[in-house]
């Protein structure tokens, strides 16, 4: 979150430079809140870690032990490909000419890429938390976020680049801050 952040801060800085895109802006801002959102998440996660730990001792397990390789992998993994855009949509070695359109585009193909590895770990993670089907429409929320960003992978034009930002952030913020809140008022 902090390079996203700072990438942000240069463009405001340098923003004499005219290089601003809608279509770069939505993903800065849809991986500022795909980052805060599954930060949350892994906060969650511990909670679930907890809730285990002690249905195992009333089991009668006196040592039991939730963490596992596997369970901090899957975590590792998620944390990076969100890491990713980060860096990708305010690459080390930006140009001073090259507009945030020309960076969105040469990355396109990897910021895709990293999102449907995201997705990937995302649905594991949540299969870990046995949340896999919580709530029943889950993975059809999911699985239509992996096959935009596979559609964005491999169409370049404009038009598609900005329905695929603009639902992604659209949709994010539903689930984010309408179905998360319904689903645990509940």
């Amino acid at each position: 979150m902090a390079h996203l952040l700072r990438g942000v801060g240069v463009a405001i800085q340098q923003r004499e430079r005219g290089q601003w895109d809608i279509v770069h802006s939505l993903w800065v801002v849809n991986a500022f809140i795909l980052l805060a959102v599954n930060w949350w998440v892994t906060f969650d996660f511990q909670a679930h870690a907890d809730e285990y730990l002690a249905a195992a001792i009333l089991a009668g397990d006196p040592t039991p032990s939730f963490w596992t390789l596997e369970i901090f992998l899957t975590l590792l993994l998620w944390a990076v490909f969100l890491y990713m855009p980060s860096i990708l949509l305010f690459p080390p070695d930006l140009e001073m000419d090259e507009s945030h359109n020309q960076v969105y585009h040469r990355n396109r193909v990897w910021l895709m890429g990293s999102l449907i590895g995201w997705v990937i770990m995302e649905v594991a993670q949540t299969a870990m938390r046995g949340a896999l089907l919580d709530p029943w429409f889950y993975l059809l929320f999911i699985g239509h976020w992996l096959v935009l960003f596979v559609l964005a992978m491999l169409v370049r034009r404009r038009g598609v680049q900005l329905f695929v930002a603009w639902w992604i952030f659209g949709s994010l913020l539903v689930w984010s801050f309408g179905v998360r809140r319904v689903l645990t008022a509940l």
